[in-house]
């Protein structure tokens, strides 16, 4: 057999891929993955007893997996780590997990009141 000549061509009609399951950590109440603790500099996400925490990464993780429309968890990392690096280095008394709370709770409000001012609009 020649190297270089296709032997087989994908059909276009192939069944869609369905994306995987948000992974969690089934002992912490959310849905929350292992890989977001790590990026987010949390050592040990099964001993952090703080519920506004979890609370914050339930929320940003949940908004970046709605705007990419499910998928792999590493699109979900990488668009968080883009938003990330336009941040730069959180004040004094803060952490990356402040900042990207906060921005996901801006983000949320300017979508709300998007879908008003175009429901004003359309009536």
């Amino acid at each position: 057999m020649s190297e270089g000549i296709v032997t087989s061509v994908p059909s276009a009609l192939q069944a869609p891929v369905e994306h995987k399951p948000l992974p969690v950590i089934t002992n912490t109440g959310f849905m929350i993955p292992d890989e977001v603790f790590s990026f987010f500099d949390i050592s040990d996400p099964r001993q952090t007893t703080n519920t506004n925490t979890k609370e914050r990464l339930h929320n940003v993780i949940h908004y970046f997996w709605e705007n990419i429309g499910g998928g792999e968890l590493g699109d979900v990392l990488e668009a968080m780590q883009k938003i990330q690096t336009s941040f730069g280095a959180p004040r004094l008394g803060s952490n990356r997990l402040d900042q990207m709370f906060n921005y996901v709770t801006i983000q949320r409000q300017i979508n709300q009141l998007e879908k008003r001012k175009k429901a004003l609009s359309n009536g």
